[in-house]
Order: structure tokens, then C-alpha cells, then sequence
């Protein structure tokens, strides 16, 4: 489901009923997760709990909460809902081998100069954008060259090398740049680093054996059910924040490499 429609999808299903405020009934938030064919359990009516209470509730007061009447936000509705979209989309994807396959492009985002700049991925040049920067930059090495060269002969024998000398320069600019990128990649972690990472990792997964952490994905449903656990505030907005920054997931989950990337920019390792 494409980013437009969810939304779309998502703020139908939070009007029903509720069309003249800016919150739904935590009541209601089954009806509204069914139309938009969203599994209900526990966990994730624990979520949209924690929302209505402020994201301060403990584990066990979602009865409390629905019979006291209270509502979750729009802001913290869409944000719970499209998270819940995303992994309902990966699940059908990784069910039907040859959607998953049309959807595995690399991470790279190649736009063109009229598209508009969303802020997202990263941009290449094209294939023709490189080539016209590079017969830009031979043609201003080649000018000076000329200046001087009174025949065709001259000139040519003039012009090569300057063409040469400007490629060398261009490729020792792009081993450099290589090279102060190597620089500022985050340095491999170590045996003892990795060990540290998996105990906290184990943590979200208390019954899961060690030997089968490594496959577990840790979701916004994991973070709050733990956060609630542990008496922390923390909002959808910032737990899906956390997840997007440092999953390689197309659903925004975290594998245990993603989780140690995240601990070690926090500087946990």
C-alpha cells in the first residue's frame, strides 16, 4: 500500500463516529483496525493503551483504560496504524516471492533534477550528468594549453596530456573521497562488543533461546511492551523515529545487526 492511500485509509478509519473531534475512543480502536484488515491482539492493543494514557500505563490497565473512556490521538493513531501497515505489506510480500522480488531495489534513490527534493534516500547523478562533468572539466584543463600553440600539430600534441593529468586529478579526487568515507565508517565491533549487544538484545525476547536471536526483529510492539515494563515514557513518534533511523527492513523492524549499529551510535558499546 502506497504511502497516499495508507493515509488516506488510516484517517477513514479514524473518522467513523468521530468526526467532529481529534480523537478516537479506545473503545472503538478494534472496529477501526479491522477496516483496515489489521490483526488484533494483545500486543497491539497494549500500544494504542499506552497512547491513550500518555504512553505511562502499565501492562496490565488496558481494561481500565477502555472503561474510563479514553481516546487516543490522531497524530499517535496514524503513526501506530502505518507502522502496523508496513509489517502487514513485508508479510505479504515475503508470502508471494515474486512481489518481494520486484521490491527489492537497492537503497539508492536516483532522481532527476525536476523531481521535487522529499528529503529522502540518497541522490546519484546520472549516467549523462557525469559524462557532461567530465567533458566540462577536460575542456577547461584543455584552454591553456592552446593559448600558446601556434598549429593544429601543436595543439593536439598539447592537449593530451592536459586531458591525462585531468583525469588522474579526477580519479585521485574520487580515491579520496573513498577514502575519507572509509574514515568515518563506524569501526567493526568486537567479540566482547558483539557479546554486550546480544545480552541486550535478549532482553526484548525473554523466552526466545539464544542461538535463535539473531532471526527475531524487534517491532514498535517489543519497544513498548518493555518500555511499559520498565515504567518509561515514550511515544510512538519517537520509537518509530528509532526504528526507521537504523532498520534495513522495508517494515522498519530492527534485526540484531541493525540493534548493534543503533548501540553503538549511541555510543552503548
Amino acid at each position: 500500500m502506497r504511502d497516499a492511500s495508507k493515509l488516506a485509509a488510516i484517517d477513514a478509519a479514524f473518522h467513523p463516529g468521530n468526526d467532529e473531534g481529534d480523537s478516537i475512543p479506545l473503545s472503538s480502536i478494534p472496529d477501526a483496525l479491522a477496516s483496515l484488515n489489521i490483526p488484533v491482539d494483545d500486543d497491539v492493543l497494549q500500544v494504542f493503551n499506552n497512547a491513550a494514557s500518555g504512553w505511562s500505563a502499565p501492562a496490565d490497565s488496558a481494561s481500565t483504560s477502555t472503561a474510563n473512556g479514553a481516546t487516543v490521538n490522531r497524530k499517535d493513531f496514524r503513526a501506530v496504524c502505518a507502522v502496523l501497515l508496513d509489517i502487514e505489506d513485508e508479510e505479504d510480500l515475503e508470502g508471494d516471492p515474486e512481489a518481494l522480488h520486484a521490491d527489492s531495489g537497492g537503497g539508492f534513490l536516483i532522481e532527476d533534477d525536476t523531481a521535487a527534493d522529499t528529503g529522502g534516500g540518497f541522490l546519484l547523478p546520472s549516467d549523462q550528468e557525469e559524462e557532461d562533468y567530465e567533458e566540462e572539466e577536460d575542456a577547461y584543463e584543455s584552454e591553456p594549453a592552446s593559448e600558446d600553440v601556434s598549429d593544429s600539430a601543436g595543439e593536439f600534441t598539447n592537449e593530451q596530456p592536459s586531458t591525462r593529468r585531468t583525469r588522474t586529478r579526477t580519479r585521485h579526487r574520487s580515491s579520496s573521497a573513498s577514502s575519507s568515507s572509509s574514515d568515518r565508517a563506524p569501526k567493526p565491533l568486537t567479540a566482547s562488543q558483539k557479546k554486550e549487544a546480544l545480552i541486550a538484545f535478549a532482553l526484548f525476547f525473554p523466552s526466545v533461546p539464544e542461538d535463535q536471536l539473531p532471526k527475531k526483529r524487534l517491532t514498535i510492539r517489543d519497544i513498548t511492551r518493555v518500555a511499559s515494563l520498565l515504567k518509561e515514557k515514550i511515544s510512538a513518534e519517537e520509537t518509530i523515529e528509532m526504528l526507521t533511523t537504523f532498520s534495513t527492513s522495508p517494515d522498519g523492524s530492527m534485526g540484531l545487526a541493525d540493534f548493534e549499529k543503533m548501540m553503538q551510535a549511541a555510543g552503548m558499546l
